[in-house]
């Protein structure tokens, strides 16, 4: 089970989650994560985006800091900076609480 740390502080995070993001070909999840920016009036640069397959792909290599999960595909764990734990071992959450919070 995912706990927090007790002793962290975090002045500002926003977490958006793109969700599954595949009804069709051009739903890239870098088309919603440019969206998400150009709402928020921020770049980018500053997102953290985690992902495991073909529609993250451009998302991971074109954000600040790309994730792939253990069970990501190939090319996916290729582009990214980071690998975490699966989805089924919180390895979003236990990433964030290691190298954000």
């Amino acid at each position: 089970m995912y706990r927090r740390r007790s002793s962290c502080f975090v002045a500002k995070v926003r977490i958006v989650s793109l969700g599954n993001v595949s009804a069709n070909r051009d739903a890239v999840k870098w088309n919603a994560a440019k969206t998400v920016a150009e709402c928020l009036n921020i770049n980018t640069e500053s997102f953290v985006v985690f992902g495991e397959d073909y529609n993250d792909l451009e998302m991971l290599m074109k954000c600040g800091i790309g994730v792939a999960v253990k069970s990501a595909i190939d090319k996916v764990r290729f582009a990214a900076k980071y690998i975490c734990e699966t989805n089924d071992n919180d390895g979003d959450a236990k990433w964030i609480e290691e190298h954000v919070l």
